[in-house]
């Protein structure tokens, strides 16, 4: 039995859905399978966990239920069972939880409003700041409530959740954010967000990719983060661009935050040649230029989406970091979608850490003498789909190892590859 006050929502859901069974509004049942095979010769460049080679699978099953007892409210129910098989880091994980259960409700006083209260996956923009993390073996899910308003063109957001912290019994994680989006101009939208995070003290973060607590930022003391930013997005012709700005600021273990973050993106599409896409784009966050100065300027992306931005061997992160990339996608046949991604990785600040995928820190250098190239990456990757039910994706990376990483991991080229294919029913 889930010991969980979402344990009752459950029950009165399959109630009211066993009710609504013969009204007009329905009951819907669906799910998911998803295997996915890993395979990588170095797990993490972190000393000095560092070298062994790994290969694992990992299963993950959602059932979900969805009920309309009465107009304007929707009941939604989604169990998921994660478990992982082989050499896998750590444990042979099993967890079985409710991933999302809440109950919506629209058109609140008569009014443009929807409320939405239970647990739920929250994702914004481009999921670079607040994400589900579909990658992860478990995702992300918040315990909230949710308002929203709008109207064709605009959309506004009003959230405050708390945050399990894996490993304590007290001091809540709380997050909370207004995320708004107009998009008035055809193929164009903007986005303005505040969010704001608050922890106890013995700081807790955001999950790494199998879903536990990561360790991206150190040390105890309370944390009062926020955060601030502006999104554009749009398409012109066969031209596409994106452009976003974050500033932080805020108190960490008595430390001043001050730091700051931005992406651009741009492309060129040709449909008549393959369903094609030429990119590029540039990805900045600051860095800590003396971690003995009372201020703490490492930017943190919160709950990003990884394993997607910055490359598929997961070794960078929106961190203390350029990444200059270039991307080339196409379509050679019906359903089979091919991707070419490059990355260039540097640090902002010799100073500070090498920050991995999961945001956890990997090598430091305090004296700055080890450059600041952490290296470069190629990706390719291949999916496809069958009956629009089976979804295949395949995936490879290898990373090059940069100055920096050669001279304070003592490392070798990391490679890495993946298969995964989901059925939907």
């Amino acid at each position: 039995m889930l010991k969980s006050p979402f344990f009752a929502l459950a029950v009165c859901f399959f109630s009211s859905a066993l009710a609504s069974a013969e009204t007009p509004y329905g009951l819907k049942f669906g799910g998911q399978f998803r295997v996915r095979g890993e395979m990588t010769n170095i797990a993490n460049y972190a000393t000095p966990a560092g070298r062994t080679a790994t290969d694992f699978v990992l299963y993950r099953t959602r059932l979900q239920a969805e009920a309309k007892p009465g107009l304007g409210i929707k009941t939604f129910i989604q169990l998921q069972d994660s478990r992982a098989s082989g050499s896998v880091p750590g444990a042979n994980n099993t967890n079985v939880d409710l991933h999302q259960g809440y109950v919506d409700v629209t058109d609140l006083w008569g009014l443009p409003l929807e409320v939405r209260a239970g647990r739920f996956g929250l994702a914004y923009g481009d999921e670079r700041l607040i994400s589900i993390l579909e990658w992860s073996n478990v995702g992300r899910s918040w315990d909230g409530l949710r308002l929203r308003t709008g109207s064709d063109i605009w959309k506004a957001d009003l959230f405050t959740t708390n945050v399990k912290e894996v490993g304590k019994t007290e001091n809540d994680h709380r997050f909370s954010g207004l995320y708004a989006t107009c998009s008035a101009v055809e193929n164009h939208e903007m986005d303005l967000y505040v969010l704001a995070r608050d922890l106890g003290d013995g700081i807790q973060t955001n999950e790494d990719e199998d879903g536990t607590a990561g360790a991206r930022t150190s040390g105890t003391g309370n944390l009062t983060e926020r955060t601030m930013g502006t999104r554009i997005k749009g398409k012109t012709g066969i031209v596409d661009y994106s452009g976003e700005f974050v500033y932080q600021f805020g108190f960490k273990a008595g430390d001043r935050i001050q730091a700051q973050a931005g992406a651009l993106t741009a492309g060129v599409n040709f449909e008549d040649f393959f369903k094609s896409r030429a990119g590029v784009e540039w990805t900045y966050a600051s860095g800590d230029s003396n971690p003995n100065d009372g201020y703490e300027e490492t930017f943190n992306p919160i709950f990003p989406w990884g394993h997607a931005w910055q490359g598929h061997a997961d070794v960078f992160s929106w961190r203390n970091g350029h990444d200059f990339a270039g991307h080339f996608k196409f379509a050679p046949v019906e359903n089979l979608t091919t991707g070419i991604s490059y990355h260039h990785f540097r640090m902002e600040h010799s100073r500070d850490s090498w920050y991995g995928g999961a945001g956890t820190a990997l090598t430091t250098d305090t004296t700055g003498a080890s450059g600041k190239h952490v290296g470069d990456e190629i990706d390719v990757h291949f999916k496809t789909k069958f009956r629009d039910a089976i979804n295949v994706w395949v995936g490879m990376a290898h990373f090059f190892p940069g100055e920096f990483a050669k001279k304070t991991a003592t490392t070798r080229a990391k490679s890495f590859g993946f298969i995964q294919t989901v059925i939907n029913f």
